[in-house]
């Protein structure tokens, strides 16, 4: 529920996940899409995949520890608990590191008026 909550406020706060442009009324669009929306789009989704990664795989770890502690010397469970702590370790270094791949090459491609879009 809290994660339902933050996510609400981050799609509140940036518009949404999407691109706030090509809005057609009356067959005509108003606002129509450039590179700058483009790029607002990068910055959404990236942003919103670190937000939602980032408590899922928390969540994740917390879960193959309390699995580790409560295995009470069962193997299997142990086994079970630590390949769980270790894929989401994994997968949350695979987020993070490819959000900074991304953030690099865009502040090195991007001119500095754009880089305001992707914090």
């Amino acid at each position: 529920m809290v994660l339902l909550d933050q996510l609400i406020a981050f799609a509140a706060e940036s518009g949404t996940v999407g691109i706030p442009c090509g809005v057609a009324v009356n067959g005509v669009i108003e606002n129509p899409c450039d590179y700058a929306d483009f790029l607002i789009l990068i910055g959404n989704i990236f942003r919103y995949l670190t937000l939602v990664a980032v408590p899922l795989a928390t969540a994740a770890i917390v879960y193959g520890g309390v699995l580790m502690v409560i295995s009470a010397g069962n193997d299997g469970k142990r086994s079970e608990a630590k390949g769980i702590i270790k894929t989401a370790i994994t997968g949350l270094v695979i987020i993070l590191a490819s959000y900074l791949i991304v953030k690099t090459i865009f502040n090195a491609l991007v001119t500095d008026s754009f880089k305001a879009l992707f914090p």
